[in-house]
């Protein structure tokens, strides 16, 4: 059976980090089908509120639905978290919440072209704020420049390999589907599948992920009142580190005190149950 609603990672542990005024404002910078947003209102008392941010417009039609019964509490935005400037006060709120990377129903929805397990567009992008598309890249990106998204991205340590066969393959026609970048890419293999690194590659650069996270995170952090929380869930190295060392300079600073000296991992029961939470990390800090 088929989940209606994407299931929330690490959804007690996060809730229970962030929401230490009860009637606060808190921000969820990645709303996807809603579910953090939700737990977290059922939280607040009747003075709590939330900004909600996702660039996908799915995504916030789907929440709109979800959460209609707080509707007077929540305020929808439709942008990528690097806007929240424009939406949210210096110092007003009390938590900012991440959950970062791309959702079940995003990747299983294969005409958003985010997975390579089926046949799709290669487009990913997530929404508002993207416009180069997947197949933009492996068409028409340069072969060093493959090897760049490739290695920086995906951490892939055959990205000269795989770059190499895109451009070979590009000569005589267009690569279109995601299935044919797959069949290009995967041949005969062993272990993790050659197209998984190479797929994350592509979409964080199509969406500006890292640019994204970093600029997001410098806001949110000029967004919190003294003793307002932000919560990172993260789900791949690169966006771990960016967190991790973030944070460290906002305490060297004295601007963050750091909640967790290790990022929190899932349980196994929730592991065991979603094996997509398997990968997440979770980092808190607090404004001083």
């Amino acid at each position: 059976m088929t989940e209606k609603y994407h299931v929330p990672v690490m959804l007690s542990e996060a809730v229970e980090y962030l929401v230490t005024v009860l009637d606060g404002e808190y921000v969820d910078c990645t709303l996807g089908d809603g579910g953090h947003t939700q737990a977290i209102l059922e939280k607040l008392n009747d003075e709590g509120k939330v900004v909600a941010y996702d660039r996908d417009p799915a995504a916030i039609s789907t929440a709109e639905v979800r959460l209609e019964k707080w509707r007077g509490r929540i305020q929808f935005v439709n942008a990528p978290f690097s806007k929240m400037k424009e939406t949210v006060q210096s110092c007003t709120v009390s938590g900012v919440l991440f959950d970062l990377g791309v959702s079940t129903k995003q990747l299983i929805d294969y005409r958003r072209g985010f997975s390579f397990m089926g046949t799709g567009p290669l487009d990913m992008r997530m929404g508002i704020g993207s416009v180069v598309t997947a197949g933009d890249i492996v068409n028409s990106y340069q072969y060093d420049e493959l090897v760049k998204i490739f290695r920086d991205y995906g951490e892939e340590r055959y990205s000269n390999k795989y770059a190499h066969k895109i451009v070979e393959v590009r000569k005589n026609k267009r690569i279109e589907t995601t299935s044919e970048l797959v069949s290009i890419l995967a041949g005969g293999y062993q272990g993790k599948h050659p197209a998984t690194r190479v797929f994350q590659a592509l979409r964080i650069a199509v969406n500006n992920e890292l640019e994204e996270l970093n600029a997001g995170l410098i806001t949110a952090v000029d967004s919190l009142k003294q003793g307002g929380r932000i919560v990172v869930i993260s789900y791949h190295s690169l966006e771990d580190r960016i967190v991790k060392n973030m944070f460290k300079s906002y305490k060297n600073d004295g601007v963050l005190s750091v909640l967790t000296k290790k990022p929190l991992i899932p349980s196994e029961d929730e592991v065991r149950i979603n094996r997509s939470s398997r990968s997440a990390k979770m980092r808190v800090a607090e404004k001083r």
